[in-house]
């Protein structure tokens, strides 16, 4: 999914990808965490005009990893999206 966002273009993709890997929810090596799974989904969210979704799924995220500045950024990010 994260190689489809940055190819661009492919957002609803990469989204269905990152919701379907959420949903599962796999662990262990070599597996990404859960909360950098929501990361890149809170951004695409951010990204596609989805603010109030994307604003829930970078609260989740910063919930497992209270002390990520990237997810703390991304959180803020999202809050001022088309402010």
């Amino acid at each position: 999914a994260r190689a489809r966002l940055q190819l661009g273009g492919r957002d609803d993709d990469a989204l269905a990808m990152l919701s379907e890997f959420e949903a599962a929810n796999p662990v262990g090596e070599p597996m990404p965490k859960i909360d950098a799974v929501k990361f890149e989904k809170g951004r695409l969210l951010t990204k596609l005009g989805r603010k109030a979704e994307a604003i829930t799924t970078l609260e989740e995220a910063l919930a497992l990893e209270p002390d990520d500045l990237k997810l703390k950024k991304a959180l803020e990010a999202a809050r001022a999206a088309g402010e």
